[in-house]
């Protein structure tokens, strides 16, 4: 990760599965947990516009990462679709289908990031150890949410 986009795409990436791991273990109707849903909007938009950026300067990632790529893409638009349509229950199907190509994304993605930071080190050996570390804290902070 030599660019700054590149960085903090990355960084904003970790804080994404952060706030997503709030926003799926405690789902409550609070100004909090709003304020949450709507910053994974922001951070998801942005995201998604910064990557559109980030391919055009190394266009490498889109080799080394299609289908995640693809999944991420697939999760945007149904997340737009629920800004526009509601997330309702009758759109329940959209939020299932968000989470399920967004997790899917994720799970493409390791394989990638282990390899890059095995072979270049430095900001993708930082990205990996936070990436690893944010996909447990989702897993654990769901379960914690199941519980209570």
């Amino acid at each position: 990760m030599k660019n700054k986009l590149a960085k903090w795409m990355g960084f904003f990436f970790i804080v994404l599965l952060v706030n997503t791991a709030y926003v799926a273990a405690f789902a409550t109707p609070s100004i909090f947990y709003m304020t949450n849903v709507l910053i994974h909007l922001g951070l998801g938009l942005a995201l998604g516009i910064g990557l559109i950026f980030l391919l055009r300067k190394d266009p490498t990632l889109l080799g080394g990462a299609p289908g995640a790529l693809g999944l991420f893409g697939i999760a945007l638009l149904l997340g737009l679709y629920l800004v526009k349509a509601g997330n309702i229950t009758e759109n329940r199907w959209a939020l299932w289908s968000h989470i399920g190509a967004a997790g899917l994304g994720l799970a493409a993605l390791i394989p990638y990031v282990w390899r890059r930071a095995r072979e270049t080190g430095g900001g993708w050996l930082r990205f990996k150890n936070a990436y690893q570390w944010s996909l447990v804290f989702m897993v654990i902070l769901h379960a914690c949410g199941a519980i209570f």
